[in-house]
């Protein structure tokens, strides 16, 4: 988070008259703001960012599946998951070979030392949401995520 979001939210939520504070919207804007700075910071410590890390869990989690299906499972664009992929595949954590049955296609695969840093990034974001949410009740974290996996179904309309 900047120091200017996170200026404008700590100055919103302190100001009573604020119309910020009706809006659902803005609260879990904030609120994603703190979790992701966190986070941030979490995977800087292990050379990755978001998109890093992403996609070599879903490579190690997922052998043997293609570049277009990875990138469109993480809704990356193409052009940008190649530059992705050849970040992780220069620093020696996956491999990128020709689809047996379309030569035009890649498929990815963890390697020994991918998987070793994929294990470690997990543990580190567990800890991480552990910190950031371990103080909610058992029953309160339940509902949250439950009411974030409901948000992620619903269509915005567009």
């Amino acid at each position: 988070m900047s120091a200017s979001d996170e200026h404008d939210c700590k100055v919103a939520l302190n100001t009573r008259a604020n119309v910020l504070h009706g809006f659902t919207g803005y609260h879990l804007r904030c609120a994603w703001q703190v979790v992701q700075a966190d986070l941030m910071h979490v995977l800087k410590s292990l050379d990755l960012r978001l998109a890093t890390y992403s996609t070599l869990l879903l490579i190690a989690e997922t052998p043997d599946q293609r570049q277009s299906t990875l990138a469109d499972t993480l809704g990356i664009e193409r052009p940008n998951f190649v530059a992705i992929v050849e970040e992780l595949e220069r620093r020696g954590l996956i491999t990128r070979t020709r689809d047996l049955d379309d030569r035009r296609a890649y498929c990815l695969n963890a390697t020994s030392e991918g998987l070793a840093l994929a294990d470690q990034a997990v543990k580190a974001c567990q800890a991480h949401e552990e910190k950031l949410f371990g103080q909610l009740s058992a029953e309160d974290r339940a509902q949250l995520d439950r009411i974030l996996r409901q948000f992620r179904t619903f269509e915005s309309g567009r």
